[in-house]
């Protein structure tokens, strides 16, 4: 019997109607001009009701999330987007990594990472990262990419740390190793969104016998091959209006099943129809 598994990111929950002052100090700022501003018409939270939902029509096993369920990482928008979490699932079938906007100034990802401690708990029982779980014929490891960026910059790092620890724990595993990551790994140009040390990462992926990666953050369906022929998916965002948005909410549905491996993309088009948009079949290499 197939493992299924779904993976969605970026949602970007809604941040308090009117947050004070005092909490839009720095960078914060920024952002709350800029949802405000532009990105308030394309996060629609009827349009993530609807991707949640077909999402669990599908029978899910494990749910992963991408990352940036915040927009200001907020106090409140962390708090949210734990309620919404519990909404999604229990927290042995949903596995979630931060992106950059859930790091948005110093000191939130730590609040993050309390407040969401379930979510990115492993089996051993460290909360933290790499994520590390096993289900079913599945080993998950979820990065944490999120880092607090300088003003117009929303950038990432993976620390060699959690990058030792993913070698060491996937690179003998006899089971299909699924790796989870807010940045895509290498993508060209968007020097202002990249990760930094996608070079490193990369080549630590080889090493430790990842089959598949999975992002988001562009905001945009993505699928490339990494070195070692390692294929990524990126996801759009998960409540990315279909009438506001240059690519309309979307999620993945990945079967597997011993040696083969089915990947389903699922959403919107532009007229706001959600169905089924592509499916890939592929065999594992070993």
């Amino acid at each position: 019997m197939a493992f299924r598994i779904a993976v969605l990111s970026d949602p970007h929950l809604r941040p308090p109607s009117s947050p004070g002052l005092g909490e839009l100090a720095s960078k914060r700022v920024l952002g709350w001009a800029n949802w405000k501003r532009r990105r308030h018409l394309i996060h629609d939270p009827e349009t993530l009701l609807a991707i949640t939902t077909d999402l669990k029509a599908q029978r899910p096993d494990h749910i992963v999330v991408a990352g940036d369920l915040t927009n200001l990482a907020l106090p409140g928008e962390i708090s949210a987007a734990r309620h919404w979490l519990d909404g999604l699932g229990p927290a042995t079938d949903v596995t979630v990594i931060p992106g950059n906007h859930d790091a948005y100034v110093p000191g939130a990802l730590n609040a993050v990472v309390q407040s969401w401690a379930p979510y990115l708990t492993s089996d051993s029982g460290q909360v933290g990262f790499p994520v590390l779980r096993r289900r079913g014929p599945v080993v998950l490891a979820g990065l944490s990419s999120a880092i607090a960026s300088p003003p117009f910059r929303a950038t990432g790092r993976v620390s060699r740390a959690q990058l030792d620890e993913l070698v060491s724990a996937l690179a003998h595993e006899n089971a299909f190793r699924l790796v989870a990551i807010h940045h895509p790994v290498v993508m060209a140009g968007h020097s202002a969104k990249r990760l930094l040390n996608g070079d490193e990462v990369s080549e630590a992926l080889r090493r430790a016998g990842a089959d598949m990666v999975v992002h988001g953050h562009m905001h945009t369906p993505m699928h490339t091959m990494l070195p070692g022929s390692i294929p990524m998916w990126g996801v759009p965002s998960a409540s990315a209006r279909p009438d506001q948005s240059q690519d309309p909410a979307e999620y993945l549905i990945i079967d597997v099943e011993d040696a083969h491996v089915v990947v389903t993309r699922r959403g919107f088009d532009r007229a706001g129809i959600l169905s089924m948009r592509a499916t890939k079949r592929m065999v594992l290499q070993r």
